[in-house]
């Protein structure tokens, strides 16, 4: 690569290559510091005025509301104890299903004498032997 040739060939050429010295434009300290005293400084005199009455009027307000309207009591509550509450009544509903557990009773009661009239006689007792 020349030093005279302004485009390198390859992307590694591009990163060997010294960057170019660039200086600051003459006169650039002498622009900065004009533009410094040239600049208005800022103005919150107009700001001042509306942020402290503002701040009065809150202040004031934070003071006078809880003097003017004052709170109200906090109400307290008593649970009324088991003497006190209503009884109440139970009141008993027929069951649907009591025809219902009386037939399936006497069915149950009539299988059983079945079954035992059908088992063999066998003798309880050694002496019936």
């Amino acid at each position: 690569m020349n030093a005279n040739d302004p485009l390198p060939k390859s992307t590694a050429d591009l990163l060997r290559a010294p960057l170019p010295d660039r200086g600051a434009r003459p006169g650039l300290e002498t622009r900065l510091l004009a533009s410094i005293h040239g600049a208005p400084a800022p103005s919150i005199g107009p700001w001042r005025l509306v942020l402290g009455t503002a701040c009065a009027v809150l202040l004031l307000a934070a003071v006078l509301v809880p003097l003017l309207h004052p709170a109200d009591p906090p109400v307290i509550t008593t649970v009324p104890s088991a003497a006190e509450r209503p009884v109440l009544e139970i009141t008993e509903f027929p069951n649907p299903l009591k025809k219902e557990a009386v037939a399936l009773r006497s069915t149950a009661s009539r299988a059983s004498r079945f079954l035992i009239n059908c088992l063999p006689s066998i003798p309880a007792h050694k002496d019936q032997l």
